[in-house]
């Protein structure tokens, strides 16, 4: 009886599915990887190849004699090396060393390439160099990093009274006219390019929400407490807020404050829920201060629609997106399994059934077992030879992974989401 009701329980979630899962690549090669974007692109155009790969062929750790140089001797303890691989598609194109006490990042987008240098002494060079391994311009200023914001370059200043500057090919804006206290700036996002936005005063928990138009114009500020990442809309503007959902206009009128979740436990009470729009700004999906809540709000007649429990637990990041809107009308969500971040996925619709389900079965490697000191006692915990990470480009969810604590990707994974009969 029992196999009996499974299997109509099954013939139910398979007639009721909406959307077809379908694994479209797995390899180990960039170069696959690259013509398999090539032969897609002039259809889905936000896929980008892989431009850059970057090997760390030795891990410099700080010593106190190190030499107070941008060129370091290779050979010192302090010393970092790398091996840039630059692609033109599925072509290897060019291999660069660079050595000293060296950080490597690709910018948003996947374009470029920002190389900082230090010295030790307290000076840093910034170098940006384009997908060809061409420098585009190098800054010594003190700024702590560089982001890529709709083809502006912004300087994270070191200081935090330092000024927040914007470059195209060559420094061209100032955005602050006077000295403020900066800390960060978040994306202007692909679906809205009206707005910047950006932290201050972290360390109070405090933090400055400034919204610019597209031009660097100021169009309002306000301050809140453990405020998570604002969502950005063309009509409205959303902040997770203290276990709330605050929901402005673009103008900053405050329109209605949402709570997805009475009463979380003690330890979830000041959390910031995470939010995503569904069906052009009608609906806020809304992942609660647990995460064990995902709801579904009516942003026009102020109602919840649906609150609802999940079966499993989200792959909650701070650095890494675990919640998306497809084709906006349907929700993603990415869950984790025990020992793994990246666990696999639930498709959700918006009355809040579950219409799709997939497991990833990545590998984990070898464990290492490490201690670590907290509230006075050792915890153990565990350490996998795999590091899994996704992004979402609609319709492709991208899975790339890297083995043993590398800096170039070992494996990609590509999923594609398509409507039946679409």
């Amino acid at each position: 009886m029992k196999k009996v009701i499974f299997l109509i329980s099954l013939l139910f979630f398979i007639l009721k599915a909406e959307i077809k899962i379908e694994k479209v690549l797995d390899t180990e090669s960039i170069s696959e990887y690259n013509r398999w974007v090539k032969e897609n692109k002039s259809k889905y155009p936000e896929l980008e190849p892989i431009y850059f790969q970057i090997k760390q062929i030795k891990d410099g750790k700080y010593q106190p004699d190190a030499p107070i140089t941008f060129d370091p001797p290779p050979e010192h303890p302090s010393t970092d090396i790398y091996e840039i691989y630059y692609y033109d598609y599925e072509k290897l194109s060019k291999i660069e060393q660079i050595i000293g006490y060296i950080e490597i990042r690709i910018l948003e987008g996947e374009k470029y390439l920002v190389i900082k240098r230090r010295d030790y002494g307290g000076n840093t060079i910034l170098v940006l160099k384009d997908k060809s391994g061409k420098k585009l311009f190098e800054l010594s200023e003190d700024y702590v990093f560089m982001h890529l914001r709709d083809n502006y370059f912004i300087m994270e200043p070191y200081l935090e009274e330092g000024p927040l500057s914007a470059f195209d090919k060559l420094p061209i804006i100032n955005i602050e006219k006077g000295p403020k206290p900066v800390k960060y700036i978040y994306n202007i996002t692909p679906y809205d390019i009206t707005y910047g936005i950006r932290y201050i005063a972290a360390k109070t928990y405090e933090r400055e929400i400034v919204i610019f138009s597209y031009n660097f114009e100021e169009i309002w500020r306000k301050k809140f407490q453990y405020s998570g990442e604002p969502l950005l809309g063309n009509k409205f503007i959303v902040i997770g807020n203290v276990g709330k959902v605050l929901i402005f206009d673009t103008l900053g009128e405050l329109k209605y404050i949402y709570i997805p979740e009475e009463n979380p436990a003690k330890q979830y009470a000041m959390s910031a829920p995470f939010s995503i729009f569904i069906n052009h700004e009608k609906f806020l999906v809304t992942l609660s201060p647990s995460h064990k809540i995902l709801t579904l709000f009516d942003i026009e007649s102020k109602k919840e629609k649906w609150r609802k429990e999940l079966p499993c637990t989200p792959m909650v990041s701070s650095i890494l997106k675990y919640l998306f809107s497809l084709f906006d009308k349907y929700i993603l969500l990415i869950y984790r399994n025990k020992d793994i971040l990246v666990g696999g996925i639930l498709v959700i619709n918006q009355e809040g059934d579950i219409i799709n389900k997939l497991d990833f079965n990545l590998p984990k490697g070898k464990v290492k077992v490490f201690e670590r000191m907290k509230a006075g006692k050792k915890i153990k915990f565990n350490e996998y030879e795999w590091d899994w990470r996704v992004k979402f480009k609609e319709p492709f969810l991208i899975i790339t992974g890297k083995k043993n604590k590398k800096t170039e990707i070992d494996k990609f994974i590509v999923y594609k989401f398509s409507e039946k009969g679409g």
